[in-house]
């Protein structure tokens, strides 16, 4: 199969749109774990002191 420029253009535009999607959601996806995590610590601290 023969890449010419049309195509290389899509393979890399498709590379760039997953990149992108995967910056946004990344970020996302890792602060709500941790706000999870930070939650279940709070809820033991407030029954430690009640």
């Amino acid at each position: 199969m023969k890449i010419n420029a049309v195509r290389a253009m899509l393979i890399v535009s498709i590379m760039i749109i997953l990149l992108y999607i995967l910056g946004l959601f990344l970020p996302i996806i890792l602060n709500t774990k941790s706000s999870k995590i930070f939650n279940n610590n709070s809820t033991k601290y407030i029954r430690l002191i009640s």
